[in-house]
């Protein structure tokens, strides 16, 4: 009672935040189950954001990693919950408020599942160790699906997770010896006993998608076992869950390998007959929705979306779907007023969505959308009318659902009336020999589904059809694996989708057909490559030319083009644009044997370098902006495959920062504060989710001290801590190590201090 008394009463909490709280039975709930947290919400967690690294830092200084019995196992897992209950509220109540955006919010929830499931990961592993030791050659990793592997949590959104793992044999290194697959079943299941803890709420509700219904299959496989399971024809829905998975804690590398191995196969997302009859019965459905009131809108929306990405759920897939429609703006299939209408009507289901759950709706489903549960929605959002509270928040929308019908009614009223006689097979049959080429060199496991889907891509024109044959006859003459074929399909066609004038293309690449064996080689050695391609459809112009893959990525040619982007983008779209140009340029010139691996791994390294330095720089200035200039100077060290400029284009960045000494800029604002900012937000900034992944993923664990010690150090700290703590093994990772500053004369003081450190005389027993 005294708490909450607290809270009503406090002078630091405005009424606005009280009703906000207070209005939805779960942030009232959320609130109670973590009450001694009120005065660290109050103080410290409005309107504000945390990296995921600071987050690591604030669970791993609860937790104990040292000691590994039973109670200290089960404090720590009492403390993750706890971590999490507290964390949820400050998102809760700051997306309640208004304070976070819908990006930001999804963002944060899922950030902090991360984090969640990174916790329970070490320590699932540490136990499991010490009871049965370790599997030589094993590895394991869990695969993130659906909304968070997309980065679009909610408060009350499942975790969709995959788990993987390869090895043979048996344990080593204890008396008690178990196969490896009894070894990572005992790393799953407690993981999911962390999740589900006894007394505890669930810290998340976790669902185990598989391959098919059958309750014998487990919930943890090998790559080649899930690829057998993967290759059934009843299968298409679980390939559908697989398009978005990405790495969530374990073997980075065994999570590549498994997209890898899996892309064929899940790259075969095209339409059966029956599924084809029911996409029929859900457009006649849709339209009979026009002549009915109440929520006809939100459920016509609702199925434009299914449409889109044939059955893939419509509140699963934002990020994607946003790429879909700019695609579609793109190849000049939608009018940029019509993308724009679809985008608004996106943001109006995320947004109901999002504030039902905060409302208590736990069940709500953009699917069906009641007329009461709208109802209760609307008036936990302050709308008045007992029956139809809902009719004022539609009618706030009524322009955005008026144009949505214009758009679906143009283009979905007769989406699948096409004749299945294709007249694509014309042109293939009537032109000498293009139509035994074709079967002859094509090795597709279902032909009908791939002429189904050339006929799809063919142009409009005879002459342009003609092109395309010939195009696809250079294409797949050039796989050197028959299994490729899908993934050179699937690749081409979305390349030539994404280019707005489609005939012009085919017929540049037939004027050009030395291309094709490039584009070939593109699309089946990299799935990354290929999606910046499509993403950047002008890349097609600089292939043409040529220019582009003779030019060198020196320092200073990296610097000056950057210059020139930044003068005409704003600058995160610049940085975007400009990394992901160059990623092209340099990974196209290695799959071509342009450059060798040592060229590429330095070109990598100096485009990361040049990206480093520049967003460090703007952030800077902008807190200067802000809060006024310090008086002292910072550097970036640079350590890893990036000091080494052995940078590959999956690596991330191991790098810490220093700044020279301590000071203030106000009575209120020291330097370490300042530098720590900057770095909060050039963190967040590089680890900011966008169509074609993050910018980098930043390590700043090879700092002195590691985790548990601030983002920034001083010169003086650090100098200390080489000369009392550093290890040998530290000696080697700063061997590699590289200075950035903007103040040579600090610059030569950091570099003399590692220089030191590294080949200092060394004692031979210690050593």
């Amino acid at each position: 009672g005294k708490e909450i008394l607290d809270i009503i009463l406090s002078p630091k909490l405005a009424s606005k935040t009280i009703l906000t709280i207070f209005s939805s039975s779960y942030l009232t709930q959320l609130l109670f189950s973590c009450i001694k947290h009120f005065k660290w919400l109050i103080n410290e967690g409005i309107n504000k954001i945390k990296p995921k690294d600071i987050l690591l830092e604030n669970i791993y200084q609860l937790m104990d990693m040292d000691k590994v019995d039973t109670k200290v196992c089960k404090s720590n897992l009492q403390h993750i919950h706890e971590f999490k209950a507290k964390e949820t509220l400050r998102i809760a109540v700051n997306e309640a408020m208004g304070h976070y955006n819908l990006v930001v919010s999804e963002q944060e929830y899922t950030k902090l599942c991360e984090v969640c499931f990174q916790a329970l990961y070490e320590m699932a592993v540490k136990c499991i160790e010490i009871r049965y030791g370790q599997i030589a050659n094993g590895s394991y990793t869990i695969m993130a699906l659906e909304r968070l592997a997309t980065k679009e949590l909610t408060c009350l959104s499942p975790v969709e997770l995959l788990f993987i793992y390869e090895g043979e044999g048996n344990s080593e290194g204890t008396k008690v010896q178990i196969s490896a697959e009894d070894y990572y079943k005992a790393i799953t299941r407690y993981i999911i006993h962390g999740v589900q803890l006894e007394k505890a709420e669930t810290l998340y509700p976790i669902i185990y998608p598989k391959a098919t219904d059958r309750s014998d299959i487990p919930i943890i496989y090998t790559v080649e076992d899930y690829i057998r399971l993967l290759e059934n024809d009843d299968v298409f829905h679980d390939r559908i869950h697989l398009i978005k998975a990405r790495h969530l804690v374990g073997d980075k590398s065994l999570a590549k390998d498994f997209m890898e191995s899996i892309t064929p196969v899940i790259s075969k997302k095209y339409l059966s007959h029956s599924e084809i009859s029911e996409v029929k019965q859900i457009t006649t459905r849709a339209f009979r929705l026009f002549e009915y009131e109440t929520v006809k809108g939100v459920e016509t929306l609702t199925l434009l979306f299914k449409m889109f990405y044939r059955y893939q759920p419509a509140d699963d897939f934002c990020q994607s779907l946003i790429s879909s429609i700019d695609q579609l703006h793109q190849g000049g299939l939608i009018s940029l007023d019509e993308q724009s209408v679809i985008k608004k009507g996106l943001k109006f289901m995320k947004s109901l969505e999002h504030r039902a759950e905060l409302y208590g709706e736990k069940s709500f489903s953009v699917y069906c959308v009641r007329v009461d549960i709208l109802n209760r929605v609307a008036q936990g959002m302050a709308f008045e009318g007992e029956d139809k509270a809902y009719q004022p928040l539609l009618d706030q929308y009524d322009p955005i659902l008026s144009d949505l019908y214009r758009v679906f009614d143009k283009y979905f009223h007769n989406l699948f009336d096409k004749s299945p006689h294709s007249d694509f097979l014309d042109v293939l049959y009537q032109e000498p020999g293009i139509g035994e080429t074709f079967l002859s060199q094509f090795k597709f496991k279902n032909i009908n589904n791939t002429l189904r889907i050339l006929n799809d891509l063919s142009p409009t024109t005879h002459k342009g059809k003609v092109h395309l044959a010939i195009i696809l006859s250079d294409l797949f003459a050039e796989l050197k694996c028959p299994m490729d074929s899908d993934r050179l399909l699937v690749n081409f066609v979305k390349a030539v989708q994404s280019y707005k004038a489609k005939d012009i293309l085919l017929e540049l690449l037939t004027l050009n057909r030395s291309l094709i064996k490039d584009l070939a080689k593109l699309f089946t050695t990299s799935q990354y490559l290929s999606d910046i391609f499509v993403y950047f459809p002008e890349l097609f112009e600089h292939l043409i030319r040529r220019d582009f893959l003779r030019s060198e990525q020196t320092i200073e040619s990296l610097e000056k083009n950057l210059e020139k982007v930044l003068k005409v983008k704003p600058f995160s779209e610049a940085i975007f644009q400009f990394k992901n140009y160059k990623i092209f340029t340099i990974g196209l010139k290695a799959i071509l044997e342009i450059n060798d691996l040592s060229v590429s791994n330095l070109e990598l390294s100096n485009l990361a370098e040049v990206i480093l330095k520049e967003s460090y720089s703007h952030f800077t200035k902008e807190l200067i902006h802000e809060k006024g200039k310090p008086s002292t100077e910072s550097a970036i060290v640079l350590l890893g495959k990036l000091g080494g400029r052995e940078l590959n284009i999956a690596s991330d960045l191991d790098i810490f920062f220093v700044y020279e000494q301590e000071g203030e800029i106000d009575s209120a604002y020291r330097h370490s504060q300042f530098f720590s900012d900057v770095i909060s937000r050039l963190n967040e900034f590089f680890s900011q989710p966008n169509n074609l992944g993050i910018l980098y993923e930043i390590d700043l664990k090879l700092r002195p001290e590691g985790r548990n010690s601030p983002m920034i150090v001083s010169a003086s700290k650090l100098k200390d801590y080489l000369q009392k703590k550093g290890a040998y093994w530290e000696k080697l990772a700063y061997s590699k190590a590289r200075v950035l500053s903007s103040s040579p004369k600090f610059k030569e003081t950091l570099e003399n201090l590692i220089t030191h450190f590294v080949y200092e005389s060394m004692d031979p027993v210690q050593l």
